[in-house]
């Protein structure tokens, strides 16, 4: 089955309509558009030449098939921006010295579609018209200057395309490379191949001082090097991650929890870690989760700018522990690690928390409620004044000072 492919170019005023075939493509042509004698002169076009692609021509009712051979190595012309720079002045300078690339009896079709190119990079034109016979009938001299030159800039123009640059775009070219502005100068076919010359023998000595020319055995022996290394680093890398993600679930979570911290997603930290054993988490765990636990408090911005600046890597464990615990609701906890730390505040803190978590539980008798809720208010009331009292003695050593 034969399929269109995706565009169909529109050259000499005629469209092209390539049909993508197993061994190649195919293209009908209208008798009407060839002339009477058309026929005498089809082994004149099949054969073509070195730099032509292999063309069988079908007669059929109303039209011509235009049968070419494309082997699998050949590339487009269009794939040709991937070349490196040597390569793609290199094949510039086999473009315009191909046969086609000079008057003759056949009329190339100029069009980075219709252009392929081997390994060694010689071009090979695919349809082609006749001179006097098949559209193009005749060769428009100052028009496939003007076509050769858009098709040698747009391998080195990657924003601009050969249709674009053919159809007006390099008039526009007032920026770009001293050699691109060159290119777009020549006025002639020599002017133009001494152009791309020049700068091609530039890259090639500038290539071959940084490269050096390997025999084929060290090649293939550096290639198998590189591919048992190859082959060793994915074996270290699979063992490794079979240690991370397999063997060791918790350093995953671990490192998925910084990874969100870093993305300031404190709630995601705190659910990832959730389960954990607080307690046993390294230092630098304990400080992710200690942020994102102040993050999530209902404080002012100054309180919460007052806890972050005096929390660190190196912060007490326990201090670390506190805030941990506040996140997770774990009142008691937070209220030991405040007394293990022996700060007032962090114990008003916790008790106040405390008391919030009291009033709301609904699975306390009313009794019980009020009792715990008097023991709290009594705990809070006296170190209030326990505080208010180190305040006062502050504020008085700094009198006599």
């Amino acid at each position: 089955m034969l399929k269109s492919l995706v565009e169909i170019y529109e050259c000499c005023g005629e469209q092209l309509d390539f049909l993508q075939g197993e061994n190649g493509i195919k293209i009908s042509v209208k008798k009407e558009k060839v002339a009477e004698n058309f026929r005498n002169f089809i082994q004149l076009l099949e054969y073509g030449g070195i730099n032509y692609i292999p063309l069988k021509v079908e007669q059929q009712e109303e039209c011509y098939l235009f049968n070419y051979e494309i082997k699998r190595e050949l590339r487009n012309f269009a794939t040709a921006r991937s070349l490196s720079e040597v390569d793609k002045l290199r094949l510039c300078l086999n473009f315009l010295h191909a046969d086609f690339a000079k008057p003759n009896r056949l009329i190339p079709f100029i069009f980075p579609e219709n252009i392929f190119f081997d390994d060694n990079l010689c071009p090979l034109l695919m349809h082609r018209g006749l001179k006097g016979e098949m559209s193009p009938y005749a060769l428009d001299g100052q028009k496939h200057f003007h076509e050769v030159k858009a098709l040698m800039l747009s391998i080195f123009l990657s924003n601009y395309t050969f249709k674009e640059l053919s159809c007006g775009a390099m008039q526009l070219l007032g920026g770009g490379s001293v050699f691109i502005k060159d290119v777009n100068t020549c006025k002639t076919h020599e002017k133009l191949v001494e152009t791309i010359t020049l700068k091609y023998e530039y890259m090639r000595s500038y290539t071959l001082e940084e490269t050096q020319i390997v025999s084929k055995k060290k090649y293939l022996f550096l290639k198998r090097t590189h591919l048992m290394m190859a082959v060793l680093v994915g074996m270290l890398l699979c063992i490794c991650s079979y240690f991370i993600l397999i063997k060791s679930p918790m350093q995953k979570r671990l490192l998925l929890s910084h990874a969100t911290y870093l993305e300031a997603d404190y709630h995601e930290t705190i659910t990832i870690l959730a389960q954990e054993k607080v307690e046993k988490l390294p230092q630098a765990s304990k400080y992710v989760l200690a942020i994102s636990a102040i993050q999530g408090e209902n404080l002012t911005r100054q309180q919460r700018s007052a806890i972050l600046n005096n929390i660190s890597l190196k912060s007490d464990p326990q201090y670390l522990l506190f805030w941990i615990y506040s996140g997770k609701g774990q009142v008691d906890e937070m209220l030991d690690s405040a007394l293990q730390l022996q700060d007032l505040q962090l114990e008003l803190f916790a008790l106040e928390k405390k008391r919030i978590a009291v009033y709301e539980n609904t699975t306390l008798s009313g009794g019980e409620k009020e009792e715990q809720l008097q023991k709290l208010s009594t705990d809070i009331e006296a170190r209030t004044t326990a505080f208010e009292q180190i305040l006062v003695a502050g504020e008085n050593i700094g009198e006599k000072i």
